[in-house]
């Protein structure tokens, strides 16, 4: 948002009116940032660090290049900036929609309406820069078509956050049902476990009782015994 409000003059004239050199260098300083906070974002909503760390370092990595950038920008020249900005985007655009399409293709619900905004922002970001670059030459502003990219890409990434929000509902209630069951389980084998017990115990109270009726019946016939030797 900020970024467009300084490409189409909205905060030199609301927001920063006092400074004409804010306003020449805060379209590199926003497309700095958007891409290091988008590369952050990116990271988590996909899930990097679980489904491929490898990715995760390379966002991380480009990540920390578009943050050295927006503070370059308050010192280098902002034709210099402008330019390698829309070269990075070249970069950085292209790998983020590979790693989202091949998350999607591996079946990610997210990494699906992730990848459908890249390829809306990959379209208007190639054109306005191939527009800046002077390859194509465009009716009308590059910079509206950053805008409708933008906005377009910000409605598919809201779809991506809901529906992240929602598989993370779906798998907290299946955890819980799991754990539920689980439980339900354990107590059904501690009843087992105690019946098992109280079983045991009854079967070994019998056993006793039998082998000491048995020890006395022995006892008996032994005192029987005696009795006839004695008498013999």
């Amino acid at each position: 948002a900020l970024l467009i409000t300084s490409i189409h003059g909205i905060g030199y004239r609301f927001i920063w009116p006092e400074s004409a050199w804010l306003q020449e260098r805060t379209p590199a300083i926003f497309a700095f940032m958007t891409m290091s906070f988008m590369l952050v974002f990116a990271s988590h909503i996909l899930e990097l660090k679980k489904h491929n760390p490898k990715y995760q370092i390379l966002f991380s990595i480009l990540s920390v290049v578009f943050i050295i950038g927006t503070i370059a920008c308050f010192i280098v020249p902002y034709a210099v900036m402008i330019k390698l900005v829309l070269v990075l985007l070249l970069l950085s655009i292209p790998v983020i929609f590979v790693v989202s399409l091949s998350l999607a293709i591996k079946g990610s619900a997210i990494a699906k309406f992730f990848c459908a905004a890249w390829i809306v922002l990959l379209l208007s970001g190639l054109t306005a820069s191939a527009d800046n670059f002077n390859w194509v030459s465009l009716p009308i502003d590059s910079s509206y078509l950053l805008m409708v990219g933008a906005m377009t890409e910000t409605l598919l990434l809201a779809l991506a956050v809901a529906t992240s929000y929602s598989e993370q509902r779906r798998n907290a209630s299946q955890a819980f049902r799991e754990s539920a069951e689980n439980e339900l389980k354990a107590i059904q084998a501690q009843n087992e476990v105690l019946a098992l017990q109280k079983q045991a115990q009854i079967d070994l109270e019998e056993q006793v009782s039998a082998r000491t009726k048995e020890f006395e019946e022995a006892l008996a016939g032994l005192s029987q015994v005696n009795d006839e030797l004695r008498s013999m």
